[in-house]
């Protein structure tokens, strides 16, 4: 997550999450990851607000999950 944060890309929220995802699929995890709509800028505090269940929820997860 650290490494994703710092990146400069279009999409930073998008970018950490798929580094979330991309973490999971590692572990064995079949990962279903939709993306829709214009990306939108978010203060890197509330992005990190908002990838902390997913991170949470895929660091749970065993056999499949849905982001």
């Amino acid at each position: 997550r650290l490494f994703a944060e710092n990146d400069e890309v279009p999409d930073p929220l998008v970018h950490e999450v798929a580094a979330c995802v991309d973490a999971a699929e590692r572990r064995g995890v079949d990962v279903s990851f939709a993306v829709s709509g214009a990306a939108m800028p978010v203060p890197s505090q509330v992005r990190r607000e908002l990838t902390g269940p997913v991170i949470t929820g895929l660091s749970a997860a065993r056999g499949r999950a849905r982001v």
